[in-house]
């Protein structure tokens, strides 16, 4: 015998499942949400060859877009991949001085995906003719 318990939340829909139930509420947001269809967003308009683009083509076009991110990924794998065979070596003294190295290209990544977000945020945006 399968026991469910459905929690019903005061926003009606909010509702927690157990076992897999799905309460009554849940299934009326879903119908609702089938029939709607996707929100519309103001200012965005999605482009159809995007959604089936392949992964590597994807890849190249995030990359020529923020080309710094990888290289911050890049660096911080190396330098904590070296940080380590020096840990395990014995190198004590090299091994800190990498450790803090890392921190430093990865707060060098951090700071190229805030340049990328913020430039993606402040792009003009295609004048509608």
């Amino acid at each position: 015998m399968r026991i469910a318990v459905s929690y019903w939340c005061v926003a009606r829909g909010a509702c927690s499942n157990i076992s897999g139930f799905v309460c009554p509420c849940q299934r009326e947001i879903h119908s609702i949400m089938a029939q709607s269809g996707p929100p519309v967003i103001e200012g965005f308009t999605p482009t159809a060859h995007l959604q089936n683009e392949p992964s590597e083509s994807k890849f190249m076009r995030k990359v020529k877009a923020n080309p710094f991110v990888p290289l911050g990924c890049l660096a911080t794998a190396g330098v904590l991949t070296w940080g380590l065979i020096a840990f395990k070596q014995g190198k004590r003294r090299q091994s800190q001085l990498l450790m803090r190295a890392r921190i430093i290209s990865q707060g060098f990544t951090l700071a190229a995906i805030m340049v990328g977000v913020v430039m993606a945020a402040t792009k003009s945006k295609p004048s509608e003719n």
